[in-house]
C-alpha cells in the first residue's frame, strides 16, 4: 500500500509539473498574440512621456522567445518625427525597431526596464536650418520646480544593450556649413536615459565617414572605429565626450571635451591627441585625390600631437566670437620617398607649438630640419603677437636641389625645379603702424627655377637674387 501511495504522489507531481509546463508554453505563445496591441499601446504611452514628437509604426509583433524571459516587441517601419520646423520629416527611420522589455514592470509599474533596443537598416538624419533651428529637440525637458508627484512619468530607462546594424547617419548644419555623413554604422553597447540625459558607452564602427565644413572636404570615405563614453543632454542640447578612443583608417586618436548648442550658435571645447603614431597613419587621412600618391609613397617616422579647440561661435552679428586653437607636434626620424625616386627625404625633425587665441598668434618651432642627398634644410622660429604687430626671432637655412626634391616627393598637381639657397636671420619687433621692423639679414637665391601647377602653361627660367638687410629696425636702416 505504501508503494502504491508513493507512486500516486509521483504521478500527481508529474501531472502538476506537466500542467505547469503546458500552461507556461501556452502563456508564452498566446499572451503576446492576444495582448500585443495592448503592449504596443503601453510602450507608445510611455515613450510619449519622453518624446515631444510622434512615434509612428505600421505593425507590431511580440514574442517571449527572442530574449526570454523578457518580452520582445518589434515595430515594423518605425519613424520618430523631427521637431519644428522639421515635424514632417523623420529624425529616425528604421525597418525594425525592437524593444526587449521587462513585462511585469511595464504592466504593473511606471518604471520601464528595457533590456535591449535593436535598430536594423536605420536612417538617422540630424539637421538644422539656416536660422539654426534643429530637428533633434525630440525629448521633453524637465524643470526643477516641476511637481514630480504629478509628472506624467517617473520612469527611468536603463538600457543593458543598444544594438544598431548597418545604419546611415547624417548631420547637416545649414547655418554653419557643416555636413557629416556616415554609411555602415554599427554600434553595440549600453546606455541609460534619465532627466533628459542620454548616457552611451561602448564600441562602434563606421564603414565610411565624410566630413565637409564650409564646402571644404576634410574626410572622404574614411573608416572609423571608436570606444566611446559620451553624454548627450537634451535639456541644454549638449554633447560631452568623456572618453573616446577613435581610429580613423590607421590613425589612433583620443577625443575629450564637449559641445553646447543654443539657437544663436554653439560653445565648444575639444581636445584631440595622438601618441606614438606613424607618419603613414597620418597620410592615410589624405583626400581622395592623393590616394594614388599615398599608395606609391614610402614613409616612416613617429609623431606625437595634441590639438585643442575651444570657443564660442555666435550667429548674431553684434556679438563677438571667442576662439582658441592650439597645436603641438613632435615629429622625429621622418623619411619620405616616392616609389623609384633616386633618394629619400630623411632625418625629418619637427618640434612645433602654435596657438591662435582671439587673434593673438604664438608660434614656437625649435626644430625644423631634413636632409636630401647632400642638401639640407634646418631652422627655428619664434613669433608672438598679432598680424600687424609681433615679436619675431628666426634663423633659417636651406640648400636644396628643387628638381631632386620634386622627384623624391612627386606631389600631385604640382611640379617644380631649380636650385635654392637661403639664409635668413631676423630678431626684433614688427609694428606696421609705427613702421618698425626686426633686425634682419636675409639672402634668397633661386637659379634655373620652374613651376607647373594646374594651369596649362608652366613658369620657367625663374631667377631670384634677393638680399634684405635692416640694421636699426626703421625704414632708414633697410636696404633691399
Amino acid at each position: 500500500m505504501a508503494g502504491k501511495s508513493g507512486r500516486k504522489k509521483w504521478v500527481l507531481a508529474g501531472k502538476i509539473f506537466g500542467g505547469v509546463l503546458v500552461f507556461s508554453a501556452l502563456f508564452l505563445i498566446f499572451f503576446p498574440i492576444l495582448f500585443h496591441n495592448y503592449i504596443a499601446e503601453k510602450v507608445t504611452d510611455v515613450t510619449s512621456d519622453y518624446l515631444t514628437t510622434e512615434l509612428r509604426f505600421k505593425d507590431t509583433r511580440a514574442t517571449f522567445f527572442r530574449h526570454f524571459p523578457s518580452l520582445t516587441l518589434s515595430m515594423e517601419d518605425a519613424e520618430i518625427m523631427g521637431s519644428q520646423p522639421f515635424s514632417g520629416e523623420p529624425v529616425l527611420k528604421t525597418e525594425t525597431l525592437v524593444f526587449s522589455i521587462s513585462l511585469w514592470r511595464l504592466l504593473f509599474t511606471r518604471e520601464v526596464k528595457i533590456d535591449e533596443i535593436d535598430l536594423d537598416n536605420a536612417r538617422v538624419s540630424f539637421m538644422s536650418d539656416r536660422f539654426g533651428r534643429p530637428n533633434y529637440l525630440i525629448f521633453k525637458t524637465t524643470t526643477e520646480d516641476s511637481d514630480t508627484s504629478t509628472s506624467p512619468s517617473e520612469t527611468i530607462i536603463a538600457l543593458d544593450r543598444i544594438r544598431i546594424q548597418e545604419a546611415d547617419l547624417s548631420y547637416e548644419d545649414r547655418l554653419r556649413g557643416i555636413d557629416i555623413s556616415t554609411r555602415g554604422f554599427n554600434y553595440d553597447g549600453a546606455g541609460s536615459f534619465q532627466n533628459g540625459n542620454l548616457q552611451l558607452g561602448s564600441r562602434f564602427e563606421i564603414d565610411s565617414v565624410d566630413v565637409t565644413f564650409q564646402d571644404v572636404e576634410y574626410l572622404k570615405n574614411k573608416h572609423l572605429t571608436a570606444n566611446i563614453s559620451s553624454l548627450y543632454n537634451d535639456n541644454t542640447v549638449s554633447l560631452q565626450f568623456e572618453k573616446n578612443d577613435l581610429q580613423i583608417n590607421e590613425l589612433e586618436l583620443s577625443l575629450t571635451g564637449g559641445i553646447d548648442f543654443d539657437p544663436d550658435g554653439y560653445r565648444y571645447q575639444v581636445d584631440i591627441r595622438t601618441g606614438g603614431s606613424h607618419l603613414k597613419d597620418i597620410i592615410s587621412l589624405l583626400p581622395e585625390q592623393y590616394v594614388s600618391w599615398r599608395d606609391k609613397a614610402e614613409v616612416d617616422g613617429m609623431i606625437d600631437a595634441n590639438l585643442h579647440m575651444s570657443g564660442l561661435n555666435n550667429s548674431r552679428r553684434d556679438t563677438l566670437e571667442e576662439s582658441r586653437i592650439a597645436l603641438e607636434v613632435d615629429f622625429r626620424d621622418g623619411k619620405l620617398k616616392y616609389r623609384d625616386a633616386p633618394v629619400p627625404v630623411e632625418d625629418i625633425f619637427i618640434d612645433f607649438k602654435g596657438s591662435l587665441d582671439n587673434g593673438l598668434i604664438e608660434i614656437e618651432a625649435d626644430t625644423l630640419s631634413f636632409i636630401i642627398a647632400e642638401d639640407f634644410s634646418r631652422g627655428n622660429i619664434y613669433m608672438k603677437g598679432r598680424k600687424d604687430s609681433f615679436d619675431l626671432k628666426t634663423r633659417l637655412h636651406a640648400q636644396l636641389n628643387l628638381h631632386l626634391l620634386q622627384e623624391t616627393l612627386k606631389l600631385p598637381d604640382i611640379n617644380f625645379g631649380g636650385h635654392l639657397n637661403a639664409d635668413i636671420t631676423a630678431e626684433g619687433v614688427y609694428d606696421e603702424k609705427n613702421s618698425h621692423f626686426p633686425i634682419t639679414d636675409a639672402e634668397f637665391i633661386v637659379r634655373d627655377g620652374s613651376l607647373q601647377t594646374s594651369f596649362p602653361d608652366p613658369i620657367e627660367d625663374i631667377t631670384v637674387d634677393f638680399l634684405l638687410e635692416n640694421n636699426n629696425g626703421g625704414l632708414d636702416g633697410t636696404s633691399i
